[in-house]
């Protein structure tokens, strides 16, 4: 999914169930970010990378397919 998909669901979902729930509808950008934030600390440990630093790098770069250059 790209970026701007993700942004335009948050965007009109919530603009959407705001309609029939009201302020209520805050939760749907607030479920997606726990989600999201789950899922990217889960495969962060998964892989031996820290999930707010990105270290180490190396491990890092393997994991996104890029090349390593010293």
């Amino acid at each position: 999914m790209a970026q701007a998909d993700k942004w335009g669901f948050i965007i009109f979902g919530t603009l959407a169930l705001s309609v029939p729930f009201g302020h209520w509808s805050l939760l749907l950008p607030a479920a997606m970010l726990t989600a999201g934030s789950a899922v990217h600390f889960y495969v962060c440990r998964e892989e031996g990378i820290h999930p707010l630093y990105a270290t180490p790098r190396r491990k890092y770069y393997e994991y996104r397919g890029w090349e390593w250059v010293e």
